[in-house]
C-alpha cells in the first residue's frame, strides 16, 4: 500500500481496522467513506478516536 490511496467502505469496526492497517503500512491517503453519519457508525467509538488520532480521513453521508 506503500504511496497509495486507500479507501475503506464502511463503518464497522472490520472497516476500521483494515483502513488503520492501510495507513501503517505506508497508504499516502487513508479514508473511510460511509453512508451514514459519524454519530450512526456501528464502530466502537474508540477505534473511531484511534483511526483520527492516525490520520484517516472520514466522508459521511456519501454512498
Amino acid at each position: 500500500y506503500k504511496g497509495k490511496k486507500v479507501a475503506v467502505i464502511g463503518g464497522g469496526n472490520t472497516a476500521m481496522d483494515a483502513v488503520r492497517t492501510a495507513r501503517r503500512l505506508g497508504a499516502e491517503k487513508a479514508m473511510i467513506i460511509y453512508r451514514r453519519s459519524e454519530e450512526e457508525m456501528p464502530a466502537r467509538v474508540e477505534e473511531i478516536k484511534h483511526a483520527k488520532e492516525e490520520g484517516i480521513d472520514f466522508y459521511t453521508l456519501h454512498n
